[in-house]
């Protein structure tokens, strides 16, 4: 929850050097992604920072497992509230019917 994927242009005067395009790209902040993962960055000689994101898929994996996890507990409470719902629905009218 705590990491944000961004949009972002890259800085072509800055590095006229490398062939970046003008499409504004989408991604992950290197130094916000650090925090939580760090073997997903890396640091070159010059100090800049780049996401590996092929290392992305395993947390997200596991992210959707446990969300699965959650859905599958929530979907067991709502059947059994329904069930007990049924039950005090029944309850009602046998009472109302004496």
């Amino acid at each position: 929850m705590s990491i944000q994927g961004i949009y972002y242009n890259w800085d072509k005067e800055k590095f006229s050097d490398k062939a970046f395009g003008d499409e504004r790209q989408i991604g992950f902040s290197a130094q916000e992604l650090e925090l939580q993962y760090p073997e997903m960055v890396k640091t070159d000689a010059e100090g800049y920072k780049t996401v590996d994101y092929s290392k992305l898929t395993p947390v997200l994996v596991e992210a959707i497992k446990e969300q699965e996890m959650k859905i599958n507990k929530q979907q067991i409470q709502l059947e059994e509230q329904d069930k007990k719902i049924e039950m005090l629905i029944r309850e009602m009218k046998t009472l109302k019917n004496k």
